[in-house]
């Protein structure tokens, strides 16, 4: 006796980039690969609009910039989509276009942002970040090298003791 699965909201197939419908995902995987990720120099078709991004970079020297044959405002390259995986929330949730228009532009990193000392309940956190830095504590002895270093520290440090030769 297993557990019982949960159920889950099976979507009829449909091309994001241009409202098709499919009776099967591994058709809609041929179409997306026919109509949507064949290189407009060469051809060759991709599964994914990653793998046509690298492809036209490393191959053609070119960057690509829009779908091919997408509908106008799905023709972004962001959205890394084979078949039905991959699809954004607002796609999945019926809607034409995500909430505010355009879609959502990825996140930056700001540079010079203090990190998290830690997740809640962790030992960094608890101590808000104020851990000594790595090699002993200030005005102490030096930590024991890591790795290999250490090893063979370690090693010549068992000759010297033991008198081997």
């Amino acid at each position: 006796m297993g557990r019982k699965k949960k159920a889950q909201v099976k979507l009829a197939p449909k091309c994001f980039y241009c409202d098709r419908s499919f009776d099967d995902e591994n058709v809609l995987v041929m179409h997306q690969k026919a109509k949507h990720f064949r290189c407009p120099d060469c051809g060759k078709k991709m599964t994914t609009v990653s793998a046509m991004k690298i492809h036209m970079n490393s191959v053609h020297k070119s960057e690509l910039t829009a779908v091919p044959n997408a509908k106008e405002g799905r023709e972004g390259v962001d959205f890394d989509i084979y078949g039905m995986e991959g699809l954004p929330a607002w796609f999945i949730q019926g809607q034409d276009a995500p909430p505010g228009g355009a879609a959502p532009a990825k996140r930056m990193r700001v540079e010079g942002a203090a990190a998290a000392p830690g997740p809640p309940g962790s030992l960094a956190a608890a101590a808000g970040g104020a851990f000594p830095p790595r090699g002993g504590m200030p005005g102490g002895a030096a930590a024991a090298p890591q790795g290999m270093a250490g090893a063979m520290l370690g090693f010549a440090r068992g000759v010297q003791q033991y008198g081997l030769p």
